[in-house]
């Protein structure tokens, strides 16, 4: 019995103790593992590059045409009135609307040249949000583009592989185990 009022002691002034250090301003709450897991998780998030959180497929597809146009240097006119053609035609979109949606990848895809070699990372969080239309739609805009003027160089051919290779692996993968 006098173990247990000992120890039961103990805890009580350990408490007491805790709470008159948070008082002066000393505070241990980064010794609880839920509070830790949970500021790292936010942490995570609130630096994570935004370019890797689209979800919306028609986004997804605005940032692979501008990461294409932008991979050779700068962009031309040409390819600029190509990608805000796209968006009014295939994306219905109206004039202020497609150049809205242009300078919103603009802002969100800084870094081109990440973006072109993760392109699988990049478009993860929307690829289920895809269709096969879209999927095929979206290659066939990064082609027509990286056709224009300069018949395409090596870091638009690589890109459109990797692109091939995020949207169109899985599926062969599950068709060869059918």
């Amino acid at each position: 019995m006098h173990i247990i009022l000992g120890l039961l002691g103990t805890i009580v002034t350990i408490l007491v103790l805790v709470s008159r250090l948070r008082g002066v301003g000393i505070d241990f709450g980064w010794l609880n593992p839920f509070s830790w897991a949970h500021r790292r998780r936010w942490r995570k998030k609130y630096n994570a590059d935004p370019a890797f959180m689209i979800e919306s497929p028609m986004e997804a597809a605005a940032g692979l045409l501008y990461v294409a146009a932008k991979s050779t240097g700068e962009m031309t006119q040409e390819e600029k009135s190509f990608i805000l053609n796209a968006f009014q035609s295939d994306f219905n979109l109206s004039n202020s609307e497609a150049s809205d949606l242009l300078s919103s990848s603009a802002y969100i895809l800084k870094n081109v040249e990440e973006v072109a070699n993760k392109v699988g990372a990049f478009l993860q969080p929307s690829l289920e949000n895809f269709s096969e239309s879209q999927k095929e739609s979206t290659v066939e805009l990064v082609q027509k583009l990286c056709s224009l003027g300069n018949s395409g160089t090596d870091t638009q051919q690589k890109l459109l592989k990797n692109i091939n290779k995020a949207f169109f692996q899985k599926n062969q993968l599950n068709e060869n185990w059918k």
